[in-house]
């Protein structure tokens, strides 16, 4: 089951993507991919949902996250955005 089909009948999730102001913003957000740890001091990864269902076995993810780790800035997280750490484990991708 992806996230998208874990909370498709989520009234709350739903109208919260219909949303016009949530949809330019999300249509604003830059890709993963797109993220270069040289361009920033820190990343912080939120709690809820995100960080669990998607950012733990997410390879870009896992990359991003080693990159700022092997740069020696600033990796944070609270509550289920810990889930990053998953798939960012020193075995994994920071060797």
């Amino acid at each position: 089951m992806t996230p998208r089909q874990a909370f498709a009948e989520d009234k709350e999730c739903v109208e919260f993507l219909k949303d016009p102001v949530v949809k330019e913003k999300l249509a604003k957000t830059k890709k993963l991919s797109e993220v270069s740890a040289k361009d920033y001091a820190a990343i912080f990864y939120i709690g809820g949902h995100g960080p669990i269902l998607d950012l733990a076995s997410d390879v870009t993810n896992a990359k991003l996250a080693s990159e700022f780790w092997q740069q020696g800035k600033f990796v944070a997280a609270v509550c289920h955005g810990t889930g990053f750490v998953i798939s960012s484990s020193p075995r994994r991708c920071l060797s």
